[in-house]
């Protein structure tokens, strides 16, 4: 009997995360008053009653499902930044590419796409939430690289944070809109050179 609810946890834990992948590939496709419970818990292969008993309504589970990806995500970018045996040059090239895989190369920024002008308030001061805590990362990297002698310091870190997001972002849009002419990593090789080369030619520049 012990052994049986042990189990409970861990299968409670994958339902949920079947049903959030089911909401991001159903929300991905339509926007978000176009997407039906019914279509999220045929993909999931879940009841009804089994999708109300995590989340209580379609916004809950829309906000469960970007907390999912969000989440993810700064784990991973957090556990690269205290990488003890990556450089800074690397954990910069590694975050690049975890940052485009999520926002180019995979469902979140079609979902935004298709749901931006429906977003809640509570949902876009969620956003706002996450995007502070991306920063923090962002300028606290910078902020290595400076101490390191890998980045300028001259420079604010925070406009350096900003200019970054701005252009891993763009570059994960164009991905997401399979406009880009090359790989992700390719993406990311090009984005770290661009940090840390420059546009400009050398000895021409004034």
């Amino acid at each position: 009997m012990l052994k049986n609810e042990n189990h409970r946890p861990v299968q409670a834990e994958e339902t949920k995360k079947r049903i959030l992948q089911a909401a991001a590939e159903v929300f991905a496709e339509k926007s978000f008053h176009a997407a039906t419970i019914s279509e999220i818990t045929n993909r999931a292969g879940v009841a009804k009653g089994t999708l109300y008993w995590y989340f209580p309504g379609k916004e809950e589970l829309f906000i469960g499902m970007m907390e999912e990806i969000f989440s993810t995500l700064l784990q991973h970018v957090v556990k690269i930044k205290d990488d003890p045996d990556l450089s800074t040059g690397e954990k910069f090239h590694r975050v690049i590419l975890e940052y485009l895989r999520v926002f180019g190369g995979s469902r979140l920024g079609k979902v935004v796409l298709n749901n931006i002008r429906e977003f809640t308030m509570e949902f876009h001061y969620k956003l706002q939430q996450w995007n502070k805590e991306f920063y923090r990362l962002n300028r606290a990297l910078f902020e290595k690289g400076v101490a390191e002698g890998l980045v300028r310091a001259d420079w604010d870190s925070r406009q350096m944070a900003t200019a970054f997001a701005g252009i891993v972002i763009e570059f994960g849009k164009v991905h997401m809109l399979g406009e880009n002419c090359c790989s992700l990593e390719e993406s990311a090789d090009f984005i770290y050179d661009l940090l840390f080369k420059g546009l400009g030619v050398p000895g021409k520049v004034q």
